[in-house]
């Protein structure tokens, strides 16, 4: 048992990602939102090459939170997931390619459960 538990997590994290992928692909969606989620991952991921030598610079990061809060849960899953797939063709693809997608899909994800609730659509501070 000890000898497959990577195997047994590779496995857990691909099919987490393909149920992400098949609600995607059963939605009925255009062709714009397609290009717009092409392009933020694009964005994404060109963002974290020039900053690739800095440590705890992440416009990546940035990027997928913002789309998520914008544009929703699964839409901040796909371009983390793609973020990280891409700009690691340019820096490296190695084992650490997959868990880099799921964390950056997962903090899309989550970001984008912020956008359903209504504390953060207050107004802050003292000016209103």
């Amino acid at each position: 048992m000890q000898d497959y538990i990577h195997l047994m997590i590779i496995l857990l994290i691909l099919l987490s990602m393909t149920i992400f992928y098949i609600r995607f692909e059963k939605k009925t969606i255009n062709a714009e939102e397609i290009v717009l989620i092409a392009m933020l991952s694009a964005i994404a991921a060109v963002g974290r090459i020039p900053f690739a030598a800095l440590p705890s610079v992440q416009p990546t990061s940035f990027i997928i939170i913002i789309t998520a809060k914008t544009f929703g849960r699964e839409v901040g899953f796909l371009v983390g997931n793609f973020a990280a797939l891409v700009s690691n063709i340019f820096l490296g693809q190695g084992p650490w390619t997959l868990f880099q997608m799921i964390s950056w899909g997962l903090m899309g994800f989550t970001a984008g459960m912020f956008k359903e609730y209504s504390f953060l659509k207050a107004k802050a501070g003292l000016c209103t």
